[in-house]
C-alpha cells in the first residue's frame, strides 16, 4: 500500500509504504499555484508555512 501525503504546517509531502512515513519534499511552486494546496488546508482548519 502506497499513500502520499501533504504535511498542511510544513508543505512537506510523505509517502507512506506500509505504514511507515518517509519524508519526500517540498511542494513546488507550481503545485502551490496548480492544485492550491494552501487553500484546502487552511479550509479545513490549519496554519500554513508554505
Amino acid at each position: 500500500m502506497l499513500d502520499f501525503h501533504l504535511n498542511c504546517t510544513t508543505g512537506m509531502i510523505s509517502i507512506q509504504l506500509f505504514g511507515r512515513n518517509f519524508n519526500y519534499r517540498i511542494v513546488s511552486e507550481r503545485a502551490i499555484k496548480v492544485h492550491k494546496p494552501r487553500e484546502a488546508c487552511e479550509t479545513r482548519g490549519f496554519t500554513t508555512a508554505f
